[in-house]
Parts: C-alpha cells; structure tokens; sequence
C-alpha cells in the first residue's frame, strides 16, 4: 500500500482560519444584534458591575473656560465578574484523515471550512443564549469546570421595563422631532 504525506498545516494557518473568520463575522443572534449594539472588547479578565449598569446619555455643552462635566462611573460597587469563554474543540477521526487522499487540497479546504462554521455557528448560539437570559437579570448557564458539571450564574439586577406603550411614546417624540 502506498504512503501518502498530506501536509494539513497549511490549513490550519493563523492566516486561514482568519480569511474563514472574517466570512461568518455578519452572523450574529438577533437579541445580540437588536439589544446589544454596542459591545466594546474589555482588556481585563474581570468586569465590574458598574462598568455594566453605566449609562452613556447625551451630556450639557459647557461654556468655554467653565470646568468639565465629571462622567460618573457608578457607584463604584466591589462586584466583579469573570467571563467565561466558550472553548470548543474538534478532530478529525483516524477514518476522516484516511479519507483525506481522496480529496483535493480544494476539497479538504472545504471539509475544515465546515467544521469551522460549525464552531462559529455554536458560539455565536451560546452568546445568543446568554444574552437571551440576561434581559431577565440573572443568567444561569451550565459551564464545564474540570470535567465537572456546574452552573455559570450571574445576577444582574432587575432589567428595565420598557413596555409596548412607552416605546410608542418615543417612536412619536421621535416623529414630532423630525418632522
């Protein structure tokens, strides 16, 4: 039997996966994209509370030479939360690499291209799921921690109420402003 040498580096580049990123980056749940417009990337591990709770509102113009308009973060409460990553792992079985002199460099492009969609399409659920549960204030999500089942729980406060009617009295100020 022949030896075959298939060099599967070459798919699996910084590069590569990158290009196949940047091609799924417009799938996003609709409670993400309609709720959640703005979710700038945070540099630390932890993420206070009131960092989440902040309200950015229009402020006062201020006269020249007259001190600035203090930007207030909170009420600077000790709570702190860990995000959790969502890590996911796929292989190709003995069988699967086997197959793989069959195909075309094209095709096994394509055979990784769908288990990386399929990552993605998981993830984007999972931030789905959880921005979903948090419009009720507290998220409960299972979580994985050594191989053990556990509960990934944060309380968030209750969540605003905006109710049909109040949003029709915006969409009307809204319409008197602009016309």
């Amino acid at each position: 039997m022949p030896m075959y040498n298939i060099n599967l580096k070459q798919f699996f580049t910084f590069k590569t996966i990158a290009q196949r990123i940047e091609k799924r980056v417009g799938y996003q749940s609709m409670i993400r994209k309609t709720i959640f417009k703005r979710s700038p990337q945070h540099p630390y591990p932890v993420i206070g509370i009131d960092e989440i709770t902040r309200v950015v509102k229009n402020v006062p113009v201020v006269r020249r030479g007259t001190a600035a308009v203090p930007m207030k973060h909170g009420t600077r409460k000790i709570e702190y939360i860990e995000p959790q990553g969502v890590d996911l792992s796929d292989f190709l079985s003995a069988t699967d690499i086997n197959n793989l002199r069959l195909l075309s460099n094209d095709n096994i492009q394509v055979l990784i291209n769908n288990r990386i969609d399929m990552m993605l399409e998981s993830t984007q659920m999972t931030i789905g799921a959880l921005c979903a549960q948090s419009l009720t204030g507290k998220i409960e999500y299972p979580m994985i921690a050594d191989g053990v089942n556990e509960t990934y729980e944060i309380i968030l406060g209750d969540p605003c109420e905006i109710t049909l009617t109040t949003k029709f009295r915006l969409f009307q100020a809204h319409l008197g402003t602009t016309l």
